[in-house]
């Protein structure tokens, strides 16, 4: 794959846990990874997130979600409705109500793969 995309689930119990697995962010480093925030503002679309980001040290926004996968992302995206401002971030609506949405936040998100 040429593109990683990670999506917008917790950053602390669901995505760290592969990150750290044995040449994982090698095997990223020469990829185009975008990731998709979990918050809307200081609320996780779902789960315990915010008291998880916090236990660990990040703010539980978008912007310590960016924060969180500095080194490993190339294009960060939160939700159109997010009050927080991430620098160089792109705004979608991320907020997937329903398979329509789902497919049209993935087709967003394929065209920016395929733009870059």
């Amino acid at each position: 794959s040429d593109v990683v995309v990670i999506g917008p689930s917790n950053p602390i119990t669901s995505i760290t846990p592969i990150l750290e697995c044995r040449g994982i962010k090698e095997a990223m480093a020469d990829k185009f990874v975008i990731a998709v925030s979990p918050f809307i503002g200081d609320t996780p679309v779902s789960g315990p997130a915010a008291a998880l980001m916090k236990a660990s040290g990040f703010e539980p926004t978008s912007a310590g979600t960016a924060a969180c996968y500095k080194d490993l992302v190339d294009l960060f995206i939160h939700d159109t409705r997010d009050p927080v401002e991430v620098k160089d971030a792109i705004r979608l609506d991320t907020l997937m109500t329903g398979e329509e949405k789902s497919i049209e936040l993935a087709e967003h998100i394929l065209s920016l793969a395929t733009k870059r």
